[in-house]
C-alpha cells in the first residue's frame, strides 16, 4: 500500500495480462511477484511487460499447455520476469515457429539494457525469461 506507483506497475500491469490470459485460453495461470521490486524506469518496465505478453502469445499459440507461470522478481542490479509453460517444448528441427514478436521483444529490451533468452525448462515446456537493469 505504501509502495511508490513505479514499483507496482509491472506487477499491475501482469496481474491484468495473467487475468486476460486465462480468460481467453481457460490455461491456469499464477503470478508471483516477490517482494522487493526495484523501482523501474517507464521504459524498462514497459519492455518487460512487452515480453510476458509475447510469451503468453506464445504460449496461447503453440505450447498446448496445461498451465502457466509468471514470476517477476528483482535482483541486485535489475528486474527478472520469467515465464514458464509446461507444454510441448521449443521447436523441433525443421518446425518453422519463426515469429517476429520474441524478436522484437529481444530488440526492445536490448534498447534499455536488457536481454531475452528462452529456453526449455525441466516440465519439457518453455522458459521465457525478460530481464532489465534498474
Amino acid at each position: 500500500m505504501h509502495a511508490p506507483p513505479d514499483t507496482v506497475a509491472l506487477a499491475v500491469a501482469l496481474r491484468a495480462d495473467c487475468r486476460s490470459f486465462e480468460e481467453r485460453t481457460s490455461i491456469p495461470i499464477r503470478l508471483l511477484v516477490l517482494d522487493d521490486m526495484p523501482p523501474l524506469h517507464p521504459s524498462r518496465t514497459s519492455a518487460l511487460v512487452a515480453a510476458v505478453r509475447e510469451a503468453l502469445l506464445n504460449a496461447e499459440k503453440h505450447a498446448r499447455a496445461s498451465s502457466v507461470l509468471v514470476s517477476v522478481f528483482g535482483t541486485p542490479d535489475g528486474a527478472t520476469v520469467a515465464v514458464y509453460d509446461d507444454g510441448v517444448g521449443p521447436p523441433t528441427a525443421g518446425e518453422d515457429r519463426s515469429g517476429l514478436g520474441l524478436a522484437a521483444a529481444t530488440d526492445r529490451l536490448g534498447r534499455v539494457g536488457g536481454y531475452l533468452t528462452v529456453g526449455r525448462n525441466d516440465d519439457g515446456g518453455v522458459t521465457v525469461r525478460a530481464w532489465v537493469p534498474t
